[in-house]
């Protein structure tokens, strides 16, 4: 089991109902710390709720490390790239609506960012078939929404709370945050624009609309140098 733990990847709180309507729910993230999923004991002794179970820490990891949509985590397998490397691969693209007419993202080669050092041999585990994602009460593998990774994050008394701490200073922290970290962290490490959009699959006007480019902390941190 793991604890989703500080480092927050943190999306602003829209101001009201009304105006967040009014945007289209065009998304954009704040990052202070990195959502950081660190492993616990498998078998806590205390029966801490406070630990994700497993399944869905490995959903977490997946959302952060490689930015991914929540439904895409039902849509991964492994390929073999142009350099004989094992790499993650989605093999289904977004679908949308532009002027009437039905569109579809390429499917698309997935690329790590680690989360202080770690990618949690995420690839190698399903490569072999041994990453454990959720199960459902059939027996078999859950599909994985939105809907229902977030209801399994409110049930943590400490998400609860770290959405409150985020709350009070006018931060919206939600399952998406993880992909918003992953867009962040890539900015911040400057990687160049049309490859971080191919990553995530969607267009570089999407992603200048969607996405914020900067933080508080780089913020701050450019004005002190640029000032002192």
């Amino acid at each position: 089991m793991v604890r989703i733990h500080q480092e927050a990847s943190i999306t602003p709180k829209p101001p009201s109902n009304k105006a967040f309507g009014q945007v289209n729910s065009t998304h954009s993230s704040e990052l202070q710390r990195h959502c950081r999923v660190l492993p616990s004991s498998k078998s806590d002794p205390d029966g801490n709720d406070d630990l994700l179970e497993e399944g869905w820490a490995n959903v977490a990891r997946l959302l952060r490390v490689f930015g991914l949509r929540m439904w895409e985590v039902n849509c991964l397998i492994v390929r073999t790239n142009a350099d004989g490397e094992a790499q993650l691969f989605c093999s289904q693209g977004k679908v949308y609506t532009t002027r009437g007419v039905k569109r579809s993202n390429e499917p698309r080669w997935l690329e790590a960012v680690p989360v202080a050092g770690q990618s949690f041999e995420l690839v190698g585990q399903i490569q072999r078939c041994e990453l454990k994602l959720p199960i459902g009460s059939d027996g078999n593998r859950m599909e994985i929404t939105g809907a229902n990774l977030g209801k399994t994050l409110r049930r943590l008394p400490y998400w609860q709370e770290l959405v409150k701490q985020k709350a009070a200073q006018g931060e919206w922290l939600r399952p998406y945050s993880f992909r918003d970290t992953y867009s962040l962290v890539c900015e911040s490490m400057q990687v160049h624009k049309a490859d971080l959009c191919a990553a995530m699959g969607h267009s570089e006007e999407v992603h200048n609309r969607s996405y914020r480019t900067t933080s508080f902390r780089t913020m701050r941190d450019s004005f002190k140098q640029a000032f002192g």
